[in-house]
């Protein structure tokens, strides 16, 4: 690799680690700050001064559905830097094979256990904000119960009860279930893999002086090179491996 190749390259590793590091930062600013804002919001709300007031009591409803509003466009951005930061991670592990160098993203710490991470934070963190806030938005939306007569106000209010406490329950649980089933991976697109490897197939020489043994295995790497190109898929660490011993 040239001395300017490996510069260009430094520098784009150098944007990639700034890039990854400001969303990283920004996510996890914005997981702390969400769900103390919700609560102690909701906690205000549910005041008696508030409660008790007759035309504020009116607009707590539509409240509650814009604070879900716009936590569940929040919930979408936060998937949207998940599925970013991932991809920086592949693109930085890229760079840092071509460098040769052991970086931040080659050797990420494991998690202790498979759902503690980042991202199940998330997962967990914003359906629990969206379900408080649906809670909070049908429970004002209710006639009182004082207009029925016994027992059917006692109907009234145990119907009232469970459906406040199924729906968060289902929101909670739709919102985790559907957020874990998006590819949040950020994986290389297989069309820029195919690019860098029609890169790599035009950097061979065919009009090189070559003895018999050289020919043979250039033209085996070649068509290593075009399987893959053609594939369109990422090599993996066997890829690399044959590939190293080709050009050895």
């Amino acid at each position: 690799m040239t001395g300017e190749k490996n510069e260009n390259l430094r520098m784009a590793y150098q944007q990639v680690c700034i890039s990854h590091n400001a969303i990283a930062d920004f996510r996890a600013k914005l997981l702390g700050f969400l769900p103390l804002a919700s609560g102690a919001g909701i906690f205000l709300l549910l005041n008696d001064n508030i409660t008790k007031i007759g035309f504020a009591k009116l607009y707590l409803s539509p409240i509650g559905i814009f604070g879900f509003v716009v936590t569940l466009g929040l919930f979408f951005y936060e998937l949207r830097g998940i599925q970013q930061c991932n991809r920086l991670i592949e693109v930085g592990k890229n760079i840092e094979d071509l460098l040769d160098i052991d970086g931040q993203f080659k050797h990420r710490i494991d998690p202790i256990f498979p759902l503690i991470s980042h991202t199940r934070a998330a997962q967990v963190i914003y359906p629990a904000v969206l379900a408080a806030w649906i809670f909070l938005a049908l429970f004002f939306i209710w006639p009182s119960s004082l207009i029925f007569t016994w027992p059917l106000s006692l109907v009234f209010v145990l119907l009232q009860w469970i459906i406040l406490i199924a729906a968060p329950v289902l929101v909670f649980f739709i919102g985790y279930r559907r957020s874990r089933k998006l590819n949040l991976n950020g994986d290389l697109e297989g069309q820029n893999m195919s690019a860098v490897l029609d890169k790599m197939l035009k950097v061979i020489d065919q009009n090189m002086p070559m003895n018999s043994i050289d020919k043979e295995r250039v033209q085996k790497l070649e068509g290593r090179l075009r399987e893959l190109s053609n594939h369109k898929r990422l090599p993996t660490k066997r890829d690399w491996q044959e590939l190293d011993e080709l050009v050895k």
